[in-house]
């Protein structure tokens, strides 16, 4: 209050200027701690072995197929059938540890079934290394391949459940760049040691791991729905880094008043209630469209296509790292400011118009025109398919799954949908070469550009926007 000279008027200064409110505003945002990043990052690094266990493959089978008993471990090159046999048998893995899961990360909890399920990670890795013959390895195949087709569904559950409405995308986007550093991970291992210790090298982030999971907690969720709620407190006050977390916890008690009532939920409700129903769809949907434009078959004939342009295979493989790295950290920035639906689009759009043109060249090659000038042509529309994929449908698939489904059928849900993303999968790694024998490697990839573009126009039409809505809104959206 100030008063003038002639003591006639009174006039009101306010003490908080406009600029003070707008940075009292700014610190009463919601920001995110260290140590929320950090626990995302430990339960995610996983999958850079677990994935790894797969890629694995590749540089083994060189060595497997080597008649230097010194350098091979069985002492005798591999036949064609053992070859099919060691790469089936992790897909056959991944497929039964999906089923697999079911309500396990319910009864016991998410973290200690991770803790679980890393072990076995290790285990597969320690037989694939001590292993003297060939049952041996496919033993240590068939572990491998269950247990990270088991961690997925976890995972996924976990990062949601740790997450707030404006950092879910963000934080769920860590399982796709750590599962994208394997393939950089495992190779340029491979460059530098023996079969033994490069396989022992590969368990290494999976050790750390084991280490790092004594200081990270429990899901709040998880805690609260077991009626732990000093521990859910705990939980919450790590994650959140404020002593005050009353507000979020009565959001989880509410949730989990709505799980109680269908505690009971088995498959058959999914299918019977027209909400769930459409949930379980758009989950299955969007992660098995993932897998039909073909970017998991293609990557596996990379070779060909960079050796046309001239360019060695190994350098092809470090082009896929430096590619794929970046645009996925991008894309993690941008998938709770765009949104899930713009970052499919733009993703699925980009994708199908990169291998299309890369169909016309291989059709081109096929009809012996001379593409001399254009040698460079393939090398540019894989980096832009691989941004493609990477901006949109490398991160959002798995994080709008487990925003969609309701916390009630959760882990079910989630076994169904990577059960099914991995089945197509295997069909279209198991197809590729069929369609490529009879029809020729640019139908290949018309066919996945056509199935790109025909995706784009689904989304568009059938997927609704989940960007920093919370589960009670997502679900009132779907059950409109």
């Amino acid at each position: 209050m100030v008063q003038n000279s002639d003591h006639s008027e009174v006039v009101y200064k306010p003490t908080t200027t406009l600029k003070d409110k707008i940075l009292l505003e700014d610190q009463n945002k919601k920001k995110d701690t260290a140590f929320l990043y950090f626990t995302a990052t430990i339960v995610s690094l996983v999958t850079t072995s677990a994935l790894g266990s797969y890629i694995w493959m590749s540089p083994a089978l060189a060595v497997l197929k080597l008649d230097d008993p010194d350098l091979n471990p069985i002492r005798r090159p591999i036949t064609p059938f053992e070859e099919s046999v060691i790469g089936g048998l992790w897909l056959i893995g991944s497929i039964s540890g999906n089923l697999m899961i079911g309500k396990l990360p319910d009864i016991f909890g998410r973290k200690k079934i991770m803790i679980l399920i890393s072990v076995f990670v290790l285990v597969g890795y320690c037989m694939l290394a001590l292993s003297s013959n060939i049952n041996l390895i496919y033993i240590a195949r068939l572990i491998s391949g269950i247990s990270f087709g088991m961690y997925l569904p976890v995972l996924s559950i976990y990062l949601f459940e740790i997450s707030e409405p404006h950092n879910r995308g963000k934080l769920g986007s860590f399982m796709c760049f750590f599962m994208t550093l394997a393939g950089g991970y495992i190779f340029l291992l491979a460059a530098f040691f023996s079969l033994k210790v490069f396989t022992f090298v590969c368990a290494l982030p999976t050790v750390l791991c084991l280490i790092c999971y004594f200081f990270i907690p429990e899901t709040p969720m998880h805690l609260a729905s077991k009626g732990d709620k000093k521990g859910a407190t705990k939980s919450l006050r790590k994650l959140r880094g404020i002593q005050d977390v009353q507000n979020e916890l009565k959001e989880i008690d509410t949730l989990i008043d709505g799980i109680a009532k269908d505690q009971n939920s088995t498959i058959l409700d999914i299918f019977r209630a027209p909400g769930l129903k459409k949930s379980l769809f758009l989950a299955v949907s969007v992660n098995v469209i993932q897998q039909l434009i073909g970017q998991t078959a293609v990557l596996g004939y990379l070779t060909p296509i960079f050796i046309s342009a001239g360019i060695s295979p190994d350098i092809a493989s470090l082009i896929a790292c430096l590619v794929q790295l970046p645009t996925i950290i991008i894309a993690a920035m941008l998938v709770d400011k765009l949104g899930r639906r713009a970052l499919l689009l733009w993703s699925l759009l980009t994708y199908g118009a990169a291998i299309g043109l890369l169909g016309i060249y291989f059709y081109l090659k096929h009809l012996n025109v001379d593409l001399g000038s254009f040698s460079w042509l393939p090398v540019a529309c894989v980096i832009l398919m691989f941004i493609g994929f990477c901006i949109g449908m490398g991160v959002v698939p798995m994080i709008l799954a487990s925003e969609v489904l309701p916390n009630e059928v959760k882990s079910i849900g989630m076994s169904i949908t990577v059960f099914c993303a991995g089945l197509t999968a295997s069909m279209t790694v198991f197809g590729f070469p069929i369609v490529m024998t009879y029809l020729g490697l640019h139908w290949c990839f018309w066919i996945c550009g056509i199935v790109s573009f025909g995706s784009a126009v689904f989304v568009y039409f059938c997927v609704p926007e989940t960007k920093g809505k919370s589960v009670a809104e997502i679900q009132k959206i779907l059950n409109s």
